[in-house]
Parts: structure tokens; C-alpha cells; sequence
């Protein structure tokens, strides 16, 4: 009975993990595949709104070490985030996420992390980027997104 409870938790991993990820963050995923012995999750089709902006990314691919998961002190081994647009809200018609940010408190370290910006849509313009930004060492996201962001705060600006 047990082997087979397991079982049913293996094969239903991908919806369950998806189903919690939507329900914790402001983000719509397409779909989601967990493969827990191999340490990488890849999501696809991923729309994240906040009260400053919506994105939308063709693909997020995260290779972690499972033991530092599991012991609360993430070590992800490589991020890989392709975002196909970045909208501030003021472009984005419809109602406003105005919840603030959820900041993570528990140690993490991203040994690499890639982000490639396809195209920043302003109210008035769309600005094709297609860049790639590489950060090695990272432990504070807040920082990684200022620099994404602000790239994109240029050409907002010209």
C-alpha cells in the first residue's frame, strides 16, 4: 500500500509541484517537470505579474543539489531564465497586484545564473534587447534584478 501511495506521489509531482509554486508566487505556469533524482526542475510557458511588472518567459530551468533543498539552504548549481518580454505595469491594462514582495530569508547560493531579456514593452514603444546577462556567485536576487531591470531602465530612456 505504501509502494503504491509513492508511486502515485512520483507520478503526480509535476501538477503538485505546479500547484504550489501558483499558489506561493504571483506567477501563471504552462507546465512544469520535476526530475527530483537528477536535481533540476524546468517550467515553461511561465507568466509572473507584480506591482511593478509582468513578464513573460518562454522557459526557467533551475539544476539544484537536492540535499541542500531538502536542509533549507538552497545550492542551485545553474538558473537558466529566458524571458521573451518585460512590461512595467503602467503598460499593463487590467487590475494590479498591489501585495508587496516576498523576500526570502533562508541562506541560498546560485553558482550561475542566466537571464536573456527578448523584448521590453513600454507603453508608447517595444524595444528588442535579445541579451544575455551571466551572474556568477549570486546570493542576493535584489541585486541581480536591479541590474536586469535597470539595462532595461535604459532603453526606457533613450
Amino acid at each position: 500500500m505504501l509502494a503504491v501511495a509513492l508511486a502515485g506521489l512520483y507520478l503526480a509531482r509535476n501538477l503538485l509541484l505546479r500547484r504550489v509554486l501558483e499558489a506561493r508566487l504571483p506567477l501563471t505556469i504552462g507546465r512544469v517537470e520535476l526530475s527530483p533524482f537528477r536535481g533540476r526542475v524546468e517550467a515553461r510557458d511561465v507568466q509572473w505579474r507584480t506591482a511593478t511588472l509582468t513578464t513573460d518567459a518562454a522557459a526557467v530551468t533551475v539544476e539544484y543539489r537536492t540535499l541542500s533543498v531538502l536542509l533549507g539552504q538552497p545550492h542551485l548549481r545553474e538558473v537558466v531564465v529566458h524571458l521573451n518580454t518585460i512590461q512595467p505595469v503602467n503598460a499593463t491594462p487590467g487590475p494590479r497586484d498591489g501585495a508587496a514582495p516576498r523576500t526570502w530569508t533562508r541562506p541560498y547560493r546560485i553558482d550561475l545564473l542566466k537571464v536573456r531579456v527578448g523584448t521590453v514593452i513600454t507603453p508608447t514603444k517595444r524595444y528588442p534587447l535579445n541579451q544575455e546577462i551571466v551572474f556568477q556567485n549570486v546570493t542576493n536576487l535584489t541585486a541581480v534584478g536591479r541590474v536586469v531591470f535597470g539595462q532595461t531602465d535604459a532603453l526606457k530612456n533613450p
